[in-house]
């Protein structure tokens, strides 16, 4: 590409940038400060319209106010349709125009934002990282970017954080007291809006949630139908929209190659895999000690966003039970810790456990939730046969506003309102 050519886009992305809002406070802001002054690259991953970009402009921001001169900044989206073309051998470029554009002084940050739409991009980022004085921040919409060559050139010469939509946390005004009358009223009222429209920052501020059959359709499209080539793209379609309607329920690849009249399972799981490397979707395993169990069993699927997977139901009047659950798998995935890990666990023909915890080789946690208080007594039943189980003291049921704690069976059973786990109060 044209050094001229880039110097144009290098400086109008940053104008717009620098113009635009940085939106909602993200969590995660907090915690990428603390690395910026590391020599380790940033990895930002999240499925699109997350708000990774808002995130980066948030980061910018906080550079700023620590007087890191606007000069000492390159940022570059490469969704941008001018850059299309845009191969590895033009970063040499890239970077040559920013320099000569604005003649930095000091260290330099840049931020390098949907990278996975350039190939070999790992290879300059190393190059960068090794010899030249510059701090790098890129985000991807894919976890595959992570994979093969990208995993092998930045082995230990990367961070790498997972940005989700909106929690509850992040929507609630800041000054939200909980302790007071008017505040719980607050919380309950965002809650149940946060109920019905989701994470997606758009689409929770705006109160649209029909952008979300637009964002599906630009996830399908460019992050799975392109990447891998599907040829069928009706069939796969389809086969995402059904995965979507099964939000927080559980799946056999046997069951989904027969609706599909897929060759084998190995389409179905690959036609899953993909969903999963977009973000879209989160499979979760029933736990067992016996891997061939563990093989043979259903799993559940949980969506990367409640609305979004509601927004395409064919049982809207059934879904608030299921809204709830795929809340709080979220919010667990969220803060999953490195030796960490979800399962569900189910044994014989009893009703399941939505959630159980392992730490390393130990299991930490037993939840379940429930929206219908209703099945509260089937639900009690399988989380109290899980605490014996695994030798646990208490367990946790997630409700949408029931709060008590009981003795059951000498287990100490804890019902907690969804807002409050979200909360962490």
């Amino acid at each position: 590409m044209n050094t001229e050519f880039l110097k144009n886009i290098i400086k109008d992305q940053k104008e717009k940038l620098l113009k635009t809002n940085p939106g909602i406070k993200r969590n995660l802001a907090d915690k990428i400060k603390n690395d910026i002054n590391l020599k380790e690259i940033v990895i930002l991953l999240g499925v699109r319209r997350s708000g990774k970009s808002t995130l980066l402009k948030q980061i910018i921001q906080t550079l700023m106010k620590e007087e890191t001169r606007e000069s000492n900044i390159l940022y570059l989206n490469f969704e941008d349709e001018r850059l299309n073309s845009f191969t590895q051998l033009d970063f040499e470029k890239m970077y040559e125009a920013y320099l000569q554009l604005y003649r930095p002084k000091g260290r330099i940050f840049i931020f390098l934002d949907e990278i996975q739409e350039v190939s070999g991009w790992e290879k300059w980022a190393y190059r960068i990282r090794e010899f030249e004085t510059a701090k790098l921040f890129v985000t991807g919409s894919n976890n595959s970017i992570l994979k093969s060559e990208v995993s092998k050139a930045l082995t230990g010469r990367n961070i790498t954080y997972e940005e989700f939509p909106f929690s509850f946390k992040e929507v609630l005004p800041q000054s939200t007291d909980s302790y007071t009358q008017e505040g719980l009223v607050e919380i309950k009222s965002t809650f149940d809006a946060y109920l019905e429209y989701g994470g997606f920052p758009e689409v929770f501020i705006q109160k649209r949630r029909d952008f979300l059959t637009s964002y599906l359709r630009d996830i399908i499209s460019r992050d799975m139908v392109s990447r891998y080539e599907i040829r069928n793209v009706r069939q796969f379609e389809e086969f995402i929209t059904y995965l979507l309607n099964l939000y927080s329920k559980k799946f056999t690849f046997s069951k989904l190659q027969h609706v599909f009249n897929l060759g084998s399972h190995n389409t179905a799981k690959n036609f899953i895999s993909y969903a999963e490397n977009a973000y879209l979707v989160f499979t979760v395993e029933n736990y067992s000690t016996s891997l061939s169990e563990v093989i043979r069993a259903p799993r559940k699927i949980y969506a990367i966003d409640h609305a979004l997977a509601a927004q395409f139901s064919n049982n809207p009047l059934q879904d608030l039970g299921s809204k709830l659950e795929n809340i709080v798998f979220i919010e667990l995935r969220r803060r999953l810790n490195f030796d960490e890990n979800i399962f569900f666990w189910q044994k014989d023909n009893e009703r399941e456990v939505d959630f159980i915890i392992k730490k390393g080789i130990k299991i930490i946690k037993a939840i379940q939730v429930t929206y219908d208080l209703n099945r509260m007594d089937i639900e009690v039943k399988s989380l109290v046969n899980a605490l014996k189980q695994f030798k646990l003291k208490e367990g946790l049921v997630i409700t949408y506003e029931h709060e008590e704690v009981q003795s059951i069976k000498g287990k100490k059973i804890i019902f907690k309102p969804a807002w409050k786990f979200l909360l962490n109060i």
